[in-house]
């Protein structure tokens, strides 16, 4: 991806912990991982800490709004690794996926998130990402089920390591 000229992030959630952990130390952490990935140099925890009248995840919007998006004019792509590490922590997960919904439906007001893609990866579904059944539910997300190789596709795949 980063050959055609996309941007490429990655958040691997085992980093940022789930026990033990405020929401303001949980997204503060998502934050710093999603700036350090994408080189963007600032006083992040300056930048934070000037927005602590606001809660965790409208942090985390601006900082995706207002840092991110104008940092590159490419094409961005977030890869949230570990994501059903989600699943367990001790706060609603539920800010977090509207989040991610939010700036899927921000497209129809701001063409600059039409350049933003989030990958999801791990066993969670979207089903269980937003357990409020009073929300929205997180409608956006395509569960990709992943299977073990056949003996056929085995064999093509030791044929281009054989290659190398």
């Amino acid at each position: 991806m980063q050959a055609e000229n996309t941007a490429c992030g990655i958040v691997d959630i085992t980093g940022i912990g789930t026990a033990q952990i405020t929401p303001v130390h949980w997204y503060a952490g998502f934050t710093a991982t999603l700036a350090n990935s994408f080189k963007i140099k600032m006083n992040l925890r300056t930048w934070w800490r000037d927005r602590e009248h606001l809660p965790p995840v409208v942090r985390l919007n601006e900082f995706i709004e207002q840092v991110l998006l104008p940092s590159s004019d490419r094409k961005i792509v977030i890869f949230i690794d570990e994501i059903d590490s989600i699943l367990s922590l001790n706060f609603s997960r539920d800010d977090f996926f509207a989040a991610l919904r939010g700036c899927y439906n921000k497209r129809a007001e701001n063409p600059e998130y039409n350049r933003l893609t989030f990958a999801l990866f791990g066993v969670a579904t979207p089903q269980n990402s937003i357990s409020d059944k009073t929300r929205t539910p997180f409608y956006i997300g395509r569960a990709i089920e992943l299977k073990g190789f056949d003996l056929a596709e085995a064999i093509l795949l030791a044929q281009g390591w054989a290659k190398q």
